[in-house]
């Protein structure tokens, strides 16, 4: 009979664990699309965006050496 209650009890709670669990494994997997959308979409549109931000700023600090050198090298 003892094992009979365990089984019950076992049974029992997974029952009443399952909408957790199958919510759990919802989220985890939205979790990995988000990750992998991130990764093949976010970041190369980010460092696209950085490159060119840096490639303006050093554009403009060479136009701002050649003003104060009044053309001059």
């Amino acid at each position: 009979i003892k094992r009979v209650v365990w089984y019950a009890l076992a049974a029992a709670m997974l029952w009443l664990l399952k909408p957790l669990v199958d919510s759990l494994a919802t989220l985890v997997t939205c979790m990995a699309i988000g990750e992998g959308l991130a990764t093949l979409v976010a970041n190369p549109i980010i460092h696209y965006h950085k490159r060119a931000r840096d490639n303006g700023l050093l554009s403009e600090a060479v136009a701002d050496a050649v003003k104060e050198a009044n053309g001059r090298v």
